[in-house]
């Protein structure tokens, strides 16, 4: 009632909410794809926008300049880089996956940037990218660029990290010309609030107001965001809704929706439970319903995947972990690992679902292949896992 009487307090927020911003329209906020895309264009000499090299240089420079020591210890020749005409790089989208690669035959140098904004690098991503470029492009002088916002690490150390602060410097400087077109010039305005509200959080005024009005009006805005109607919850319900009509009519499954939220939809089979069953519960390990293994759609904004997770219950528990653990480190290619480290809490099983970021193309199609995805989940991974640890259950 109190967020109602003082509703006039979002009129300090509104002029923020209001401006129109073209990549909000196209909901391209926190997706990776449509970002690699603008980079690329940005990048690329040849392009329309009328920047010629010019975003490509300020970029590079930034780029070293807070990488020396790194860099100069690399196998490219930086001064080689800047001084050189690099009107004549190429640039792909996805080629060999790589997100976005500048290659210059002239200069026998190319320029690799693996893009993650909301995702995170798989398990040797970077040394296979890395060794595709040595195999296609032998004798060439390579930067491997690692682009992110957060603070992940590259796993291949013969990438170098960059954040989105370079991007944002070579932004700027290509805004403040006097010589762009005006198209360009509101494109660039758009990305950089883009990238300063979004991705690098940077907008003390919005900052303050948002917070002042959030302290006020705790409660009610926490429930408001609880349900508002988001793609994640699109996806909750649909799954919820598969679960509990599996679990009525073919009884193989068993779904309680009160053990499930947003993020983690939880459930279990009735074979599961017979080859490893409950243990007496201790609310203070695990879910407190003493079951060692819960099958998860986890479904965060970013992304959507199915797991079988591994608690502790009790001691007793340990012994039965263990025995888990083995057959999964002996399979573990077929239950969705390139490398297997069992911890506390430790996915035994990963399968991929479907790239979250589609839903904002095509909602209709996207659950409907989610649909899909879950009754093969259902119908065959889920009981090919089960056979495999039946089968080798008495041989560890």
């Amino acid at each position: 009632m109190n967020f109602l009487l003082d509703i006039d307090c979002l009129d300090s927020i509104r002029s923020y909410a209001d401006k129109i911003n073209v990549f909000s329209v196209l909901r391209m906020e926190h997706n990776e794809i449509r970002h690699s895309n603008m980079l690329a264009w940005l990048l690329d000499p040849s392009e329309k926008h009328g920047l010629g090299s010019d975003f490509l240089r300020h970029f590079l420079n930034d780029v070293i300049s807070n990488n020396k020591e790194v860099l100069n210890s690399g196998n490219i020749d930086l001064a080689s880089l800047l001084l050189k005409n690099i009107d004549d790089f190429t640039v792909f989208r996805e080629k060999f996956r790589i997100d976005i690669l500048l290659v210059s035959a002239n200069a026998k140098q190319l320029i690799a940037i693996e893009n993650k904004v909301g995702a995170r690098q798989s398990d040797d991503q970077l040394i296979t990218y890395r060794e595709r470029l040595n195999d296609e492009y032998a004798g060439y002088e390579k930067l491997l660029l690692f682009l992110t916002p957060t603070k992940e690490e590259p796993e291949d150390e013969e990438w170098i990290k960059v954040t989105y602060r370079s991007v944002l410097y070579a932004c700027e400087h290509a805004a403040d010309r006097k010589d762009i077109k005006s198209e360009t010039r509101m494109l660039l305005s758009n990305y950089i609030e883009i990238l300063k509200r979004y991705i690098m959080n940077e907008n003390e005024e919005i900052e303050r107001l948002c917070r002042e009005i959030y302290r006020k009006h705790r409660s009610a805005l926490d429930l408001i965001y609880e349900y508002r109607p988001d793609n994640s919850l699109i996806v909750f319900e649909r799954v919820c809704d598969m679960l509990a009509k599996r679990a009525e009519e073919k009884k193989d499954i068993i779904f309680d929706p009160k053990d499930s939220v947003k993020s983690y939809i939880r459930f279990t089979t009735k074979d599961l439970e017979a080859l490893i069953p409950r243990y007496e519960p201790i609310k203070s390990n695990g879910w407190g319903d003493g079951i060692l293994i819960k099958y998860e759609v986890v479904n965060t904004p970013d992304t959507l995947y199915f797991q079988a997770q591994m608690t502790t219950q009790t001691d007793d528990a340990e012994e039965i972990r263990q025995k888990v653990s083995k057959i999964v480190q002996d399979h573990k290619k077929e239950f969705g690992f390139t490398r297997f480290r069992p911890g506390k809490w430790t996915a035994v099983y990963l399968r991929g679902l479907l790239d979250k970021k589609d839903i904002e193309d095509d909602p209709e199609r996207f659950i409907e292949q989610l649909g899909k995805k879950i009754e093969r989940l259902l119908d065959h991974d889920i009981k090919k896992f089960e056979s495999i640890l039946t089968e080798n259950w008495d041989k560890v």
